[in-house]
């Protein structure tokens, strides 16, 4: 439903950290090469994510603002549903700020529900934000990310810095780069993750790439990967 008034969505849906963390980074949506996305949404044995509710919300209420001078803000609340959970939610929101060359994104969630399937009430109540802004310099396009994540159960707090680069090459093709480093204050470990590869665009909806990740915990060894593949979109 959607109008001069902004608009309202019921269902499944993106959450409110998905689309501030793709626009954060210079490889976009990828949970795979991301540092970024990896390190928000992606566990592991050894990795708890930063982002307790993945990627996507079902069964939620969100509304969204019209475009004020480039800001959009969505409100996001999610039912949980789930039988015996004394009213467990989600509840969420982010703000997304475009105009020209300068991209600005927030979001915040206190999140009580996994929607890793199968869906249920997490134990905790765990709140995360992060802030991030990206800037087209047309010779090469910036991008710099804060954000911190703590559960009601755990004093540690994770820290997430993230910097990245596209920059142009070749006319069709992009170099791409991104860093980010996690610490947890009070267990004082930390994940470090680098991303390189190469993006040629074949056509609007046809590109070819490779891509070089490293990734570090602590105490564990370094996990070195290489991605080559082509990309068709319909």
């Amino acid at each position: 439903l959607s109008g001069g008034f902004g608009s309202f969505y019921l269902g499944r849906g993106l959450a409110p950290s998905f689309m501030p963390g793709v626009l954060a980074n210079p490889f976009a949506a990828s949970t795979t090469v991301s540092p970024l996305l990896v390190h928000m949404y992606v566990p592991s044995a050894h990795w708890v994510t930063t982002v307790p509710a993945d990627t996507v919300w079902p069964n939620q209420i969100v509304y969204t603002t019209p475009n004020i001078y480039g800001l959009k803000a969505t409100l996001q609340y999610q039912l949980g549903e789930i039988p015996g959970d004394n009213g467990k939610k989600n509840v969420g929101g982010n703000l997304i700020y475009t105009k020209d060359a300068l991209t600005l994104t927030a979001f915040y969630e206190s999140a009580q529900i996994k929607n890793f399937p199968p869906i249920s009430y997490s134990g905790t109540t765990k709140k995360d934000w992060m802030i991030s802004g990206a800037y087209d310099f047309n010779v090469v396009k910036t991008y710099l990310s804060y954000g911190q994540s703590k559960a009601d159960n755990n004093p540690s707090k994770a820290k997430t810095t993230q910097i990245g680069v596209s920059i142009p090459i070749f006319t069709s093709g992009k170099i791409l780069g991104s860093f980010a480093e996690t610490k947890r204050d009070v267990v004082d470990t930390s994940r470090k993750t680098l991303t390189v590869g190469y993006d040629y665009n074949f056509s609007k909806r046809t590109d070819v790439y490779a891509v070089a990740m490293s990734d570090k915990l602590t105490n564990t060894t370094t996990g070195n990967s290489f991605l080559v593949g082509i990309r068709h979109g319909f």
